[in-house]
């Protein structure tokens, strides 16, 4: 791993690279690339008439004669570093590179027990939801010049007791740029029943998941992913439960059987996903997964300070892959 990061360097001794001294070893590295879009700052673009751009020998290329605003190299290089000097002059805020980078570390969400339900004046939500609010094309996938992108949202969801459930493929849209957004309002994108694994008033903590997996659509074979990802995330599932009762587990609800699942689900999603990516024509992206875990039949959320919300903060989904990046914004939901 170290020869392919950093050449004929990572085949030495790690003691090695003191007495060599850092900087020599730095002077022997190529230069990281960095992207401005990376670094959450406004990528430089020129907008070209698609009569300037031909395909030659390595890819797309710019035809200078056909650019009537440039007369010549100089004039178009000109452009291109106020460009990039606007964008470096632009602020850039933690908001803006957790969009860009996705958080680094997201912790499963729990929900807050409150008072005794006694004191409660409603029924007990028997239902749990998960509901996608809208798409963000953040970056558009790669190669960008040849056209806007046409994205769909699928996946699974696994309630309290190992059960797991499909989410067909649904229809975003097309038309997508960088920048591009578009609100979706899919409420019960996946619903749980909080009756099952010992009824609602026991058997807490429940912990849910949703696996999200977000495809740019290019040449079909989504739906069959997601059918796969289906039947792999249930039979790990399943074979991790059995494997945890034999192991003498009391009872199979709880914090113990969300672990459990919770690793089956890892091994799946970290492991196998990126490996049935590659057997699709569609541009997959590596699945985001949500957690959350009900700790009591009067448990509610906490929103901007205040207690008591059957509806969750806006948490949202990142998705990395094909030169692009778009994000899911969603949120989780009691109701009966």
């Amino acid at each position: 791993l170290r020869q392919r990061l950093f050449g004929r360097i990572g085949a030495k001794d790690p003691s090695a690279l003191l007495s060599d001294g850092v900087e020599r070893v730095a002077q022997s590295l190529d230069s990281l690339p960095l992207d401005l879009k990376l670094l959450g700052l406004p990528t430089p673009q020129l907008r070209l008439p698609l009569s300037a751009v031909r395909m030659g020998a390595n890819g797309p290329q710019v035809d200078l004669e056909g650019i009537g605003d440039f007369e010549d190299v100089e004039s178009l290089s000109k452009a291109v570093r106020g460009q990039v000097e606007a964008a470096v002059r632009s602020r850039v805020n933690s908001a803006k590179l957790s969009d860009i980078w996705g958080r680094s570390f997201t912790p499963d969400g729990v929900m807050g027990r409150g008072q005794d339900f006694e004191e409660f004046e409603e029924a007990i939500p028997n239902r749990f939801s998960v509901d996608v609010l809208k798409f963000i094309c953040v970056d558009e996938t790669n190669p960008e010049w040849w056209g806007s992108d046409e994205y769909a949202l699928g996946g699974t969801g696994i309630d309290e007791t190992g059960d797991v459930n499909k989410v067909g493929e649904r229809q975003i849209g097309g038309g997508f740029d960088d920048g591009d957004q578009k609100w979706l309002g899919w409420n019960g994108w996946q619903t749980f029943n909080l009756a099952e694994g010992g009824g609602l008033t026991c058997g807490w903590p429940k912990t849910y998941r949703a696996i999200f997996v977000l495809a740019e659509k290019d040449h079909g074979g989504f739906e069959s992913f997601l059918s796969n990802l289906y039947g792999h995330v249930r039979d790990q599932v399943k074979a991790a439960v059995e494997k945890a009762i034999a192991a003498g587990l009391s009872g199979w609800i709880g914090p113990a059987l969300a672990t459990v699942v919770g690793k089956a689900v890892a091994w799946v999603v970290d492991k196998l996903v990126g490996w049935l990516i590659s057997l699709f024509g569609d541009d997959i992206f590596p699945a985001a997964v949500s957690t959350m875990t009900h700790v009591h039949h009067n448990a509610r959320f906490t929103v901007n300070g205040q207690w008591g919300s059957k509806v969750s903060p806006t948490y949202r989904a990142h998705f990395y892959g094909h030169g692009g990046h778009g994000l899911v914004e969603y949120r989780w939901r009691l109701h009966n």
